[in-house]
């Protein structure tokens, strides 16, 4: 059996890792700054601070948060038996940007304009960020971004994806990257769009039978890519009604619809009215002698 004893120790915050390039960690603030460890006498005499990490790596702002602590001997070795109270602290480790240095972000210059009926729908840049260095005269003359070399658009129909310069002010380098160079794709689509046509319903199957169709015409609403729509010809859209497997008398329809479309592209596809009605009658064989 030990006595147990408590002892008031101070906080350490032991900063691991190291900042994005161009930016340093300062001292960090804590609160609060001593808490008190209790448990065997042994032990918490052992005890010579309560420890917690917090890791800076990469980063480019301030951090703040709670951080676990942890009982440490003067060895830096975790010491047992002991609890912390507080068992946590409150951290901000500020993060202040060295001068000279200076993120940027980085804008693509499009000239031109795409096909008719086509739209830009996104533009990535890669990186799309860059850190710079030079003369802190001339970086605070930087509006806050720095602009790629023209890229033209005239008649683009598909993705472009290709490798810009950057344009870079005199007295000033980029850091972190070897060429000053960012990737640009832009991403290129159809507009979409719809058009309505309307179609004679074809009768299919009508071996030994007669058959009428109400209504005779239907409308037929295409949804899909503008340009693919607008190419399609009068025989690329057929409506049909197949009455090989329906016996004589009065069907309702679902007619179906056949949209050829050479460029492989979806084409959504809705018929006015949904159904169409059919009279099927059998034909009249002729009685020999009469």
């Amino acid at each position: 059996i030990e006595p147990l004893q408590q002892a008031e120790v101070p906080v350490n915050v032991l900063i691991v890792g190291a900042a994005t390039l161009g930016y340093e960690a300062q001292t960090p603030i804590i609160d609060p700054s001593t808490v008190t460890v209790s448990g065997p006498s042994s032990m918490v005499t052992q005890v010579i601070e309560a420890t917690t990490l917090v890791s800076v790596d990469g980063v480019r702002a301030d951090i703040e948060g709670g951080f676990d602590l942890e009982p440490h001997n003067s060895e830096g070795e975790l010491v047992p038996y002991v609890t912390v109270v507080p068992d946590s602290v409150a951290v901000i480790v500020p993060v202040v940007r060295l001068a000279g240095f200076q993120d940027l972000v980085v804008s693509a210059v499009l000239e031109g304009q795409v096909a008719p009926g086509y739209s830009v729908s996104s533009i990535n840049v890669d990186p799309p960020m860059v850190m710079v260095f030079g003369r802190q005269d001339v970086i605070d003359r930087i509006p806050g971004y720095l602009e790629t070399t023209p890229l033209n658009l005239e008649g683009a129909r598909r993705t472009i994806e290709v490798e810009l310069p950057l344009v870079i002010p005199e007295g000033v380098s980029t850091v972190g990257i070897e060429e000053p160079v960012v990737t640009v794709a832009v991403n290129i689509a159809p507009v979409e769009g719809s058009v309505t046509v309307s179609r004679t319903v074809e009768l299919q199957g009508l071996t030994g039978i007669t058959a009428t169709v109400a209504p005779g015409v239907v409308d037929v609403i295409l949804s899909g890519p503008l340009p693919v729509l607008e190419e399609l010809d009068e025989d690329d859209v057929r409506v049909f009604v197949d009455l090989s497997a329906l016996n004589p008398g009065s069907h309702s329809i679902e007619p179906l619809v056949v949209v050829v479309v050479s460029s492989g592209e979806d084409i959504s596809v809705s018929v006015l009215p949904a159904s169409v009605q059919v009279e099927i009658t059998a034909l009249v064989t002729p009685t020999p002698g009469r």
